[in-house]
Formats: C-alpha cells, structure tokens, sequence
C-alpha cells in the first residue's frame, strides 16, 4: 500500500502496479496457490515441516493456529508469533526453498522417499500422479504421507534433510579360514562412508542358498563379539561351522534409495580330515574305495602308501580333486611287486595337505585292505 516505498497505483484498483502481473506460485500445479497449500511440492510433508516449524503444529493438521497448544498471534497478522522469524530452510543451497523443493538435501533420493511414505511412479510426488488433493492442498489419492518423516539412523535430524549417500564394500574378508576345533578368528571389511552406516554378519550353512542374521553372541559355546560392527571376532569355534560361510551386510538406513552393500563370501573349513583305517576291494560296490572324508579341500594334497617292508605302493597328487580313490592296486613301478591288486594286509600312509593357509605336518598311520573270501 501506500505505506511501502516506490508504490503506485496508476490504475486506482487499490493494487499496487507491479504486483498486479504476479502469478500465484502453484509449485505442484494442483490448482491451489502455495500461499493456501500445506503442502506445496505434493511430497507428503507438511509445508510447515520442511519450513523448520514442525513442532509448533502440535495437533499435525498442515497448521499452526489456535488449534494448537502455545500459539500465540499478538500482533494479529494470522501468523503464530514463534514462526514469523523462521526463515525457509533451504538445505542444499540450491535457492528453492525445501516446501519447494522434492529433493531438499540434493542427496539424490526424493524427499518423499527418504520420509518413509510411498512413490508408486518416481516422480517425487507422494503416491501416484496424477494426485488428487483436497481444498487444503493434502493428497488424498495415497495410503501414507503427512506423518512425522522417518530417522532411521536416529541420529534426531530427518533422513530428507540428512546428505546420505550408499554403503560401498571396500575391502572384502579373506574368502578362507582354515581352523582347528577351538580357534579364534578375526574376519574384517572395510566399508565407505565412515558414519550412518549400519553392520550386520550373517552366515549360510547350505552353501549360499539362504543367509542367517548373527543374532546371538553364543551358539553351541562358539562366542561371537562385534556383529554389528564391521570386525566380526570368532571364539572358540565348534566342529559344526565346517564349510559354513560368512558375509557382512552393509546398510545406510538414512538414504533410502541406496542398496545393502554385500561384501563377498568367507567359508570356513575345518583342518580336520577323517580317514577310514580300512576298505575292501571286493567289487560288491560298498566301501571298494579308500575315501577320505575332507581331503578334498586342500588342493595340493600328496599321498603315499608303503607295505610292510617299506616298499612303496602307492602315491598320488590332489587325492580326490585329479586322482580318483584308490581301488587298492599299484602305481608305482617296482621290480618287487610288479602291477596289480595288493594282497590283504596293513600298509602304512604318509597324507601332506599342501602348502599355504592347509600347512602342516604330514598326517601318518595305517589302513588295512581286506579282501573277500573266494
């Protein structure tokens, strides 16, 4: 009016000339001006809320008036006093307001989305577009929307106004343990960003097929520490996590729109082999083998077998991996023996497991090859 500065009213409609050509914002285009739309970008927060006034609507109805507890207006402008001197935040300094603005942090990830409501069609709008609203400008054409946003890291900021960006897995745990009935180990990854990352160990004990979340810090009195952590310490581990594996799973619960980052799998293999002390070769297809439970999990295995007189009548590399079970005949070349099937009796093994992680020492004792009557 008068009382401003630089007004004229050329035409005397009692509208000031420059403002008379202004076009109501309508930032969602659902035909209700900004100024009387409580939700002015249809993201399913209240205008009230991204304009950093949220705690003053104590009945969450869009609106501060005198429906809600400690509103005051002195001045009788229609505004509660506490809100006048609250600028509009603008989170991401992008120069649109967040009420405006579907994205208010710039993280990438809808606001809609990061307040825990639902956006069938990814446009950043609350629900599916077309929308309908009602006269106050809240979407009634969706299930959710208009509740207190989500802060899954609980860290007291909401998750659409919190920067979040997804987990990475940056260095994976060693995809082998070899270990002896009671050993400790120590599996570490190493995962980006640093904070608003949660950690989970899960195992699978069939081979990959379904995972299992570390729940407890004993199982069968192996203790696990740190299973929320990005370091899982194993003590004491039972004979029943043989070829079980381990993985961690990292999730960023205040970004949305990011994946849990996997990190690859770790098996565990009990050094133990069992080796039968005996077998038959009779040809009725039960126990014609010597068959060495666990073997073929060290992959440089070496055998050899003598006789009684120390005369060596077998050897073979990768046991059970390239060379198939011994049917208890010869192969090696010997002037005593010559070629064939052994005669019954107690012979004497020399088992080496190999090099690496499956060093140690050569594992000695005896099998006895019976042999039917005939």
């Amino acid at each position: 009016n008068s009382s401003d500065s630089t007004y004229t009213d050329a035409d005397g409609d009692g509208m000031a000339d420059n403002a008379e050509p202004t076009v109501e914002p309508d930032t969602d285009g659902d035909g209700h001006p900004d100024y009387v739309d409580v939700d002015a970008d249809n993201d399913g927060i209240y205008d009230v809320v991204e304009g950093g006034d949220g705690d003053q609507d104590t009945n969450g109805d869009g609106m501060i008036d005198d429906n809600d507890t400690g509103f005051t207006d002195t001045n009788n402008n229609g505004m509660a006093d506490n809100a006048e001197s609250t600028p509009a935040p603008d989170t991401d300094n992008n120069m649109v307001p967040d009420y405006m603005d579907l994205d208010s942090d710039g993280d990438g990830c809808a606001d809609v989305i990061e307040a825990g409501f639902v956006d069938d069609d990814g446009d950043g709008y609350l629900g599916l577009s077309p929308t309908v609203e009602d006269s106050m400008g809240v979407v009634v054409s969706a299930p959710d929307g208009y509740t207190t946003p989500a802060d899954n890291d609980g860290n007291g900021t909401p998750d659409f106004l919190e920067v979040g960006t997804e987990a990475m897995i940056t260095q994976h745990p060693d995809d082998l343990y070899l270990y002896d009935e009671g050993d400790s180990i120590v599996m570490t990854a190493g995962v980006t960003p640093q904070t608003g990352v949660t950690y989970q160990w899960q195992y699978s004990n069939d081979d990959g097929n379904a995972w299992i979340s570390i729940s407890n810090d004993t199982i069968n009195n192996t203790i696990f520490n740190g299973l929320n952590t990005s370091t899982l310490n194993i003590y004491n581990i039972g004979k029943q996590f043989d070829n079980y594996l381990f993985r961690l799973v990292a999730s960023t619960p205040g970004y949305s729109c990011g994946d849990d980052a996997v990190s690859d799998n770790s098996r565990l293999i009990l050094r133990e082999i069992f080796i039968p002390n005996g077998f038959s070769p009779d040809g009725d297809g039960i126990n014609d083998t010597w068959h060495i439970t666990g073997i073929d999990r060290y992959q440089e295995n070496h055998i050899e077998v003598y006789n009684r007189w120390e005369v060596k009548v077998y050897e073979a590399d990768n046991y059970q991996i390239v060379t198939p079970e011994w049917d208890g005949t010869v192969n090696v070349n010997t002037l005593l023996l010559g070629t064939g099937e052994l005669p019954e009796g107690t012979y004497f093994y020399i088992i080496d497991l190999g090099e690496g992680k499956a060093s140690r020492k050569p594992i000695k004792g005896y099998v006895y090859i019976r042999k039917a009557n005939r």
